[in-house]
Protein backbone atom coordinates (compact mmCIF):
# COMPACT_ATOMS: atom_id res chain seq x y z
CA UNK A 1 0.00 0.00 0.00
CA UNK A 2 1.33 3.44 -0.89
CA UNK A 3 0.62 6.94 0.42
CA UNK A 4 -1.35 5.75 3.42
CA UNK A 5 -2.84 8.56 5.52
CA UNK A 6 -2.54 7.93 9.24
CA UNK A 7 -5.47 8.04 11.64
CA UNK A 8 -5.54 7.66 15.39
CA UNK A 9 -6.05 4.05 16.43
CA UNK A 10 -4.85 2.67 13.09
CA UNK A 11 -3.36 -0.84 13.05
CA UNK A 12 -0.78 -1.45 10.31
CA UNK A 13 -0.42 -5.14 9.44
CA UNK A 14 1.33 -5.02 6.06
CA UNK A 15 4.15 -3.16 4.33
CA UNK A 16 3.15 0.43 3.56
CA UNK A 17 4.50 3.85 2.66
CA UNK A 18 2.94 6.76 4.54
CA UNK A 19 1.85 10.03 2.96
CA UNK A 20 4.29 12.71 4.22
CA UNK A 21 2.43 15.12 6.49
CA UNK A 22 2.14 16.30 10.09
CA UNK A 23 -0.39 14.03 11.80
CA UNK A 24 -1.68 15.61 15.00
CA UNK A 25 -3.01 12.86 17.21
CA UNK A 26 -2.95 12.46 20.98
CA UNK A 27 -2.65 9.08 22.63
CA UNK A 28 -4.73 8.34 25.71
CA UNK A 29 -2.93 8.84 29.00
CA UNK A 30 -2.59 5.79 31.25
CA UNK A 31 -3.73 3.45 28.51
CA UNK A 32 -2.05 0.44 26.93
CA UNK A 33 -3.18 1.75 23.57
CA UNK A 34 -1.02 3.81 21.23
CA UNK A 35 -1.83 6.28 18.51
CA UNK A 36 -0.55 3.78 15.90
CA UNK A 37 0.02 0.03 16.24
CA UNK A 38 2.32 -1.87 13.86
CA UNK A 39 1.67 -5.57 14.17
CA UNK A 40 2.61 -8.63 12.16
CA UNK A 41 5.57 -10.30 10.45
CA UNK A 42 7.85 -9.31 7.57
CA UNK A 43 6.62 -5.72 7.45
CA UNK A 44 8.37 -2.57 6.18
CA UNK A 45 6.78 0.75 7.12
CA UNK A 46 8.31 3.76 5.38
CA UNK A 47 6.96 6.96 6.93
CA UNK A 48 8.69 9.10 4.26
CA UNK A 49 9.36 11.87 6.77
CA UNK A 50 5.83 11.98 8.21
CA UNK A 51 5.54 13.46 11.71
CA UNK A 52 3.36 12.15 14.53
CA UNK A 53 2.65 15.22 16.67
CA UNK A 54 1.19 14.80 20.14
CA UNK A 55 1.25 16.99 23.26
CA UNK A 56 -2.39 18.13 23.21
CA UNK A 57 -1.32 21.41 21.69
CA UNK A 58 1.05 22.24 24.55
CA UNK A 59 4.16 24.19 23.60
CA UNK A 60 6.31 22.77 26.41
CA UNK A 61 5.32 19.07 26.22
CA UNK A 62 5.33 18.78 30.02
CA UNK A 63 1.77 17.51 29.66
CA UNK A 64 2.63 15.14 26.83
CA UNK A 65 0.86 11.84 27.24
CA UNK A 66 0.49 8.42 25.74
CA UNK A 67 2.56 6.43 23.28
CA UNK A 68 2.91 7.33 19.61
CA UNK A 69 3.73 3.89 18.19
CA UNK A 70 3.72 0.36 19.53
CA UNK A 71 5.29 -2.52 17.64
CA UNK A 72 4.41 -6.21 17.93
CA UNK A 73 5.51 -9.14 15.79
CA UNK A 74 8.66 -10.27 13.98
CA UNK A 75 11.01 -8.96 11.30
CA UNK A 76 9.63 -5.43 11.21
CA UNK A 77 11.41 -2.42 9.71
CA UNK A 78 10.47 1.19 10.50
CA UNK A 79 12.18 4.07 8.72
CA UNK A 80 11.95 7.81 8.02
CA UNK A 81 9.66 8.49 10.97
CA UNK A 82 9.40 11.63 13.13
CA UNK A 83 7.77 11.57 16.57
CA UNK A 84 7.28 14.67 18.70
CA UNK A 85 5.27 15.58 21.78
CA UNK A 86 4.41 12.19 23.32
CA UNK A 87 5.20 10.64 26.68
CA UNK A 88 6.69 7.64 24.86
CA UNK A 89 7.78 7.83 21.25
CA UNK A 90 7.98 4.14 20.35
CA UNK A 91 7.62 0.96 22.41
CA UNK A 92 8.46 -2.48 21.03
CA UNK A 93 8.08 -5.70 23.02
CA UNK A 94 8.97 -9.25 22.01
CA UNK A 95 9.85 -8.19 18.46
CA UNK A 96 12.63 -10.31 17.01
CA UNK A 97 14.66 -8.71 14.18
CA UNK A 98 13.35 -5.17 14.58
CA UNK A 99 15.05 -2.42 12.56
CA UNK A 100 14.55 1.30 13.16
CA UNK A 101 16.46 3.69 10.93
CA UNK A 102 16.65 7.29 9.70
CA UNK A 103 14.07 8.46 12.22
CA UNK A 104 13.87 11.15 14.89
CA UNK A 105 12.31 11.08 18.36
CA UNK A 106 12.90 14.65 19.52
CA UNK A 107 11.07 17.01 21.87
CA UNK A 108 8.96 14.44 23.65
CA UNK A 109 8.13 14.51 27.36
CA UNK A 110 10.56 16.15 29.75
CA UNK A 111 9.91 16.80 33.43
CA UNK A 112 9.67 20.33 34.78
CA UNK A 113 12.45 19.95 37.33
CA UNK A 114 12.23 21.81 40.62
CA UNK A 115 15.98 21.40 41.21
CA UNK A 116 18.26 21.51 38.24
CA UNK A 117 21.77 22.48 39.27
CA UNK A 118 24.69 20.05 39.23
CA UNK A 119 25.43 17.63 40.82
CA UNK A 120 22.03 16.55 39.54
CA UNK A 121 22.71 12.85 39.55
CA UNK A 122 24.32 12.81 42.98
CA UNK A 123 21.14 13.86 44.80
CA UNK A 124 19.10 10.97 43.49
CA UNK A 125 16.93 12.79 40.97
CA UNK A 126 17.87 10.49 38.13
CA UNK A 127 15.41 7.65 38.23
CA UNK A 128 16.25 4.21 37.00
CA UNK A 129 14.41 2.85 33.94
CA UNK A 130 12.25 0.79 36.28
CA UNK A 131 11.36 3.76 38.47
CA UNK A 132 10.73 6.09 35.57
CA UNK A 133 9.10 3.68 33.16
CA UNK A 134 6.65 6.11 31.58
CA UNK A 135 8.80 8.70 29.86
CA UNK A 136 11.08 7.25 27.19
CA UNK A 137 11.55 8.26 23.58
CA UNK A 138 12.31 4.70 22.43
CA UNK A 139 11.92 1.58 24.51
CA UNK A 140 12.84 -1.93 23.38
CA UNK A 141 11.92 -4.86 25.63
CA UNK A 142 12.84 -8.44 24.73
CA UNK A 143 13.77 -7.50 21.17
CA UNK A 144 16.64 -9.73 20.08
CA UNK A 145 18.67 -9.13 16.90
CA UNK A 146 17.55 -5.52 16.67
CA UNK A 147 19.17 -2.69 14.67
CA UNK A 148 18.83 0.95 15.73
CA UNK A 149 20.73 3.00 13.19
CA UNK A 150 21.01 6.56 11.84
CA UNK A 151 18.43 7.95 14.25
CA UNK A 152 18.22 11.06 16.40
CA UNK A 153 16.93 11.37 19.98
CA UNK A 154 17.24 14.88 21.43
CA UNK A 155 15.64 17.03 24.12
CA UNK A 156 13.66 14.33 25.91
CA UNK A 157 13.68 12.85 29.40
CA UNK A 158 15.05 9.36 28.76
CA UNK A 159 16.58 8.62 25.38
CA UNK A 160 16.81 4.92 24.51
CA UNK A 161 15.99 2.24 27.10
CA UNK A 162 16.68 -1.39 26.20
CA UNK A 163 15.88 -4.37 28.41
CA UNK A 164 16.22 -8.14 28.02
CA UNK A 165 17.44 -7.70 24.45
CA UNK A 166 20.50 -9.39 22.98
CA UNK A 167 22.63 -9.43 19.82
CA UNK A 168 21.58 -5.96 18.71
CA UNK A 169 23.36 -3.04 17.09
CA UNK A 170 23.09 0.65 17.97
CA UNK A 171 25.14 2.68 15.52
CA UNK A 172 25.47 6.04 13.79
CA UNK A 173 22.89 7.73 16.02
CA UNK A 174 22.81 11.10 17.75
CA UNK A 175 21.32 10.75 21.25
CA UNK A 176 21.99 13.98 23.08
CA UNK A 177 20.67 16.71 25.38
CA UNK A 178 18.34 14.36 27.22
CA UNK A 179 17.68 15.24 30.86
CA UNK A 180 18.30 11.67 32.08
CA UNK A 181 20.20 8.83 30.40
CA UNK A 182 21.02 8.78 26.71
CA UNK A 183 21.12 4.97 26.59
CA UNK A 184 20.16 2.61 29.44
CA UNK A 185 20.57 -1.17 29.44
CA UNK A 186 18.93 -3.71 31.72
CA UNK A 187 19.64 -7.47 31.41
CA UNK A 188 21.19 -7.15 27.94
CA UNK A 189 24.07 -9.12 26.44
CA UNK A 190 26.20 -9.23 23.28
CA UNK A 191 25.08 -5.88 21.88
CA UNK A 192 27.21 -3.39 19.94
CA UNK A 193 27.04 0.34 20.66
CA UNK A 194 29.31 1.95 18.08
CA UNK A 195 29.90 5.25 16.23
CA UNK A 196 27.26 7.21 18.15
CA UNK A 197 27.13 10.78 19.41
CA UNK A 198 26.03 10.36 23.04
CA UNK A 199 27.04 13.79 24.33
CA UNK A 200 25.35 16.30 26.61
CA UNK A 201 23.06 13.84 28.40
CA UNK A 202 22.94 13.84 32.19
CA UNK A 203 24.16 10.25 31.93
CA UNK A 204 25.49 9.26 28.51
CA UNK A 205 25.42 5.50 28.99
CA UNK A 206 24.00 3.54 31.90
CA UNK A 207 24.85 -0.17 31.86
CA UNK A 208 24.48 -1.90 35.22
CA UNK A 209 25.94 -5.14 36.57
CA UNK A 210 23.15 -7.30 35.17
CA UNK A 211 24.50 -6.75 31.63
CA UNK A 212 27.54 -8.41 30.06
CA UNK A 213 29.56 -8.79 26.87
CA UNK A 214 28.29 -5.56 25.37
CA UNK A 215 30.76 -3.69 23.18
CA UNK A 216 30.97 0.11 23.33
CA UNK A 217 33.44 1.52 20.83
CA UNK A 218 34.12 4.55 18.63
CA UNK A 219 31.49 6.70 20.33
CA UNK A 220 31.59 10.28 21.53
CA UNK A 221 30.30 10.37 25.11
CA UNK A 222 31.33 13.74 26.47
CA UNK A 223 29.70 16.39 28.65
CA UNK A 224 27.82 13.75 30.63
CA UNK A 225 28.34 13.86 34.37
CA UNK A 226 28.16 10.15 34.98
CA UNK A 227 28.44 7.02 32.85
CA UNK A 228 27.86 3.61 34.42
CA UNK A 229 29.88 0.84 32.79
CA UNK A 230 30.14 -2.70 34.08
CA UNK A 231 31.61 -5.97 32.75
CA UNK A 232 33.46 -6.60 29.51
CA UNK A 233 32.91 -3.18 28.04
CA UNK A 234 35.34 -1.85 25.44
CA UNK A 235 35.37 1.80 24.54
CA UNK A 236 37.38 4.24 22.45
CA UNK A 237 39.47 6.42 24.74
CA UNK A 238 39.94 9.22 22.23
CA UNK A 239 36.33 10.27 22.52
CA UNK A 240 35.22 8.67 25.78
CA UNK A 241 36.14 10.64 28.93
CA UNK A 242 37.33 7.62 30.89
CA UNK A 243 40.39 5.39 30.78
CA UNK A 244 41.07 1.71 31.34
CA UNK A 245 44.20 -0.35 31.88
CA UNK A 246 43.15 -3.17 29.58
CA UNK A 247 42.30 -1.15 26.47
CA UNK A 248 44.56 1.60 25.15
CA UNK A 249 44.05 4.18 22.46
CA UNK A 250 46.35 2.26 20.15
CA UNK A 251 44.97 -1.23 20.45
CA UNK A 252 41.21 -0.64 20.35
CA UNK A 253 41.16 -1.33 16.61
CA UNK A 254 42.85 -4.70 17.15
CA UNK A 255 40.14 -5.65 19.66
CA UNK A 256 37.07 -4.30 17.84
CA UNK A 257 37.14 -3.25 14.21
CA UNK A 258 35.11 -0.16 13.31
CA UNK A 259 31.95 -0.72 11.32
CA UNK A 260 32.47 -0.30 7.55
CA UNK A 261 29.89 2.50 7.42
CA UNK A 262 30.52 3.89 10.91
CA UNK A 263 30.24 7.66 11.20
CA UNK A 264 33.23 9.64 12.45
CA UNK A 265 32.56 11.14 15.88
CA UNK A 266 35.91 12.76 16.60
CA UNK A 267 34.48 16.28 16.70
CA UNK A 268 31.71 17.66 18.89
CA UNK A 269 28.45 18.85 17.41
CA UNK A 270 28.85 22.08 19.41
CA UNK A 271 31.91 24.32 19.60
CA UNK A 272 31.82 24.64 23.39
CA UNK A 273 33.92 22.15 25.34
CA UNK A 274 34.37 21.52 29.04
CA UNK A 275 32.21 21.01 32.10
CA UNK A 276 31.71 24.77 32.47
CA UNK A 277 29.47 24.55 29.41
CA UNK A 278 27.19 21.87 30.84
CA UNK A 279 24.29 24.23 31.40
CA UNK A 280 20.96 23.04 32.74
CA UNK A 281 17.61 24.70 33.18
CA UNK A 282 14.39 23.28 34.57
CA UNK A 283 13.74 21.34 31.35
CA UNK A 284 17.12 19.73 30.81
CA UNK A 285 20.55 20.32 29.28
CA UNK A 286 21.06 23.37 27.09
CA UNK A 287 21.94 22.72 23.44
CA UNK A 288 23.17 26.20 22.34
CA UNK A 289 20.62 26.25 19.52
CA UNK A 290 18.26 28.89 20.95
CA UNK A 291 18.90 32.20 22.78
CA UNK A 292 19.48 31.90 26.55
CA UNK A 293 21.18 33.84 29.33
CA UNK A 294 23.02 32.16 32.21
CA UNK A 295 24.30 33.53 35.51
CA UNK A 296 27.95 32.50 35.71
CA UNK A 297 29.41 34.33 38.70
CA UNK A 298 28.53 36.67 41.57
CA UNK A 299 31.25 38.90 42.99
CA UNK A 300 29.87 41.32 45.60
CA UNK A 301 27.33 43.40 43.66
CA UNK A 302 28.63 42.31 40.23
CA UNK A 303 26.66 39.59 38.43
CA UNK A 304 28.35 38.06 35.39
CA UNK A 305 26.09 36.59 32.71
CA UNK A 306 26.84 34.57 29.57
CA UNK A 307 24.53 34.84 26.56
CA UNK A 308 24.48 32.00 24.04
CA UNK A 309 22.43 31.23 20.98
CA UNK A 310 22.33 31.09 17.17
CA UNK A 311 23.66 33.76 14.83
CA UNK A 312 21.94 37.07 15.48
CA UNK A 313 21.71 40.02 17.86
CA UNK A 314 20.35 40.50 21.35
CA UNK A 315 19.37 43.55 23.39
CA UNK A 316 18.20 44.17 26.95
CA UNK A 317 14.65 45.55 26.94
CA UNK A 318 13.80 45.51 30.64
CA UNK A 319 15.08 44.45 34.04
CA UNK A 320 14.67 44.75 37.77
CA UNK A 321 17.14 45.15 40.62
CA UNK A 322 20.16 46.17 38.54
CA UNK A 323 21.45 49.73 38.31
CA UNK A 324 23.51 49.19 35.15
CA UNK A 325 24.93 46.61 32.76
CA UNK A 326 28.26 46.61 30.94
CA UNK A 327 26.51 46.20 27.58
CA UNK A 328 22.95 46.78 26.37
CA UNK A 329 23.14 44.85 23.10
CA UNK A 330 25.43 42.72 20.99
CA UNK A 331 25.87 39.48 19.01
CA UNK A 332 26.20 35.85 20.11
CA UNK A 333 27.96 34.69 22.24
CA UNK A 334 28.48 37.47 24.78
CA UNK A 335 29.39 38.16 28.39
CA UNK A 336 27.86 41.03 30.35
CA UNK A 337 28.27 42.26 33.91
CA UNK A 338 25.24 43.68 35.72
CA UNK A 339 25.58 45.77 38.87
CA UNK A 340 23.02 45.13 41.58
CA UNK A 341 21.20 48.20 42.87
CA UNK A 342 22.34 49.33 46.30
CA UNK A 343 18.81 49.38 47.65
CA UNK A 344 18.08 45.86 46.33
CA UNK A 345 18.47 43.51 49.30
CA UNK A 346 17.13 40.28 47.84
CA UNK A 347 18.19 38.27 44.78
CA UNK A 348 14.70 36.86 44.33
CA UNK A 349 13.36 39.87 42.43
CA UNK A 350 16.40 40.31 40.15
CA UNK A 351 15.57 39.97 36.49
CA UNK A 352 16.74 40.79 32.99
CA UNK A 353 14.51 40.68 29.92
CA UNK A 354 16.09 40.38 26.47
CA UNK A 355 15.08 40.13 22.84
CA UNK A 356 16.80 38.25 20.05
CA UNK A 357 16.49 38.68 16.29
CA UNK A 358 18.47 36.61 13.81
CA UNK A 359 18.43 33.31 11.97
CA UNK A 360 15.71 30.68 12.21
CA UNK A 361 16.11 28.32 15.18
CA UNK A 362 14.25 25.66 17.13
CA UNK A 363 13.74 26.17 20.87
CA UNK A 364 14.01 23.50 23.54
CA UNK A 365 10.39 22.44 23.03
CA UNK A 366 10.68 21.96 19.28
CA UNK A 367 8.98 25.23 18.34
CA UNK A 368 10.46 26.92 15.27
CA UNK A 369 11.17 30.65 15.48
CA UNK A 370 11.42 32.02 11.90
CA UNK A 371 14.28 34.17 10.69
CA UNK A 372 13.77 37.80 11.61
CA UNK A 373 11.06 37.16 14.23
CA UNK A 374 11.69 38.65 17.67
CA UNK A 375 12.23 36.07 20.41
CA UNK A 376 12.03 37.01 24.09
CA UNK A 377 14.18 35.38 26.74
CA UNK A 378 15.53 36.31 30.12
CA UNK A 379 16.94 35.63 33.57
Amino acid sequence: MTNLRLEKGMVITESVTVMPDIYRMNANEGSDESAILIKGENIVVDFQGATLQGSNGEKTFVRSSGTAIKVEGKNIEIKNLKVKGFLNGLIAKNVDSLKISNSSFNYNFSSHLSFYQWPYQDIGLIASPVQHDLATSVKLNSCNNFIFKNNQIKQNEHGLIISNSNNGEISNNEISNNSHAGISFQHCHHNKIMHNYLDWNTSGISISKNNSENIIAYNSVTHSKKNLLEKNIIFENDFFPLSTDSISQNNIITKVAPLPDGQKVNSLKYKFRGEQYILRNKWGIYNFEYPAIWLREINDDKYTFAIFGPEGNWKIVNGNGFSQTSRQSGSMPATIVATKSKNEKSDISLSLELEFIGVEFTDQFGNVNPRGKTFKFGF
